[in-house]
């Protein structure tokens, strides 16, 4: 089941990356504007559920112990990213600002869930 949960989580890394994509490729082809809608109305629900299945997957894989671990650095990169978009929306000062920190680390993350994928181990403390 641990295994399972965090094969989800990677799909839907993937799915919420795709909505950068989408996006740019939205102004040459406007077929792709239904498609955005959908991607951007899904993004923040399926964030929220990512943090939770993804410390679930965490918690499950290390035997019901929390310590540092590969994994532990893409949640954190996960969680980063979820507080980024909520303090960014809420304050008006970061606001044009946000949504570049949440791409940075939208790259951070899918970067550590590569390494976390190849070699899970590479960390663990």
């Amino acid at each position: 089941m641990a295994g399972f949960l965090g094969w989800i989580n990677t799909i839907s890394a993937i799915l919420m990356g795709s909505i950068y994509p989408i996006k740019k490729k939205m102004a040459k082809d406007k077929t792709l504007v239904p498609l955005y809608r959908i991607v951007r109305k899904i993004h923040p629900p399926i964030g929220i559920l990512m943090v939770v299945v993804g410390g679930y997957h965490g918690y499950l894989m290390m035997g019901g112990s929390w310590r540092l671990h590969s994994g532990t650095l893409v949640w954190l990169t996960l969680l980063g990213m979820g507080v980024v978009a909520i303090v960014g929306q809420a304050m008006s000062v970061f606001q044009k600002r946000w949504r570049l920190l949440h791409k940075l680390l939208a790259v951070v993350m899918l970067a550590l869930l590569a390494a976390h994928i190849i070699s899970p181990y590479w960390l663990r403390i």
